[in-house]
């Protein structure tokens, strides 16, 4: 799994949708067909802000796996957020 967060800043007064956060990897297995129902499946997370977009993605994800303790608490999510923003300042490998 590759997480992957990305600013999107639709034209919608409502800034909770700001940020999302999905699994690259699943993205890659999407067909170009937008009427295809394998976009329904996507597991994403949106948020206000980056880490709320992490962690409604992890939530997302554990709901779909039927788990019902939280694997990852924020503090989690806010260290792979900052693993995420160190690669993208080339400071570690991915």
């Amino acid at each position: 799994m590759k997480l992957v967060t990305s600013f999107e800043n639709p034209p919608i007064p409502w800034r909770k949708f700001d940020w999302v956060a999905f699994d690259e990897d699943q993205m890659s297995g999407v067909c170009a067909d937008p009427n295809c129902d394998c976009r329904n499946n996507l597991v994403r997370g949106w948020g206000e802000t980056k880490e709320a977009a992490i962690q409604n993605f992890v939530n997302d994800l554990l709901e779909r796996c039927e788990i019902d303790t939280p694997i990852i608490e924020m503090k989690d999510a806010e260290r792979l957020l900052e693993r995420e923003t160190q690669i993208e300042r080339g400071e570690l490998n991915a």
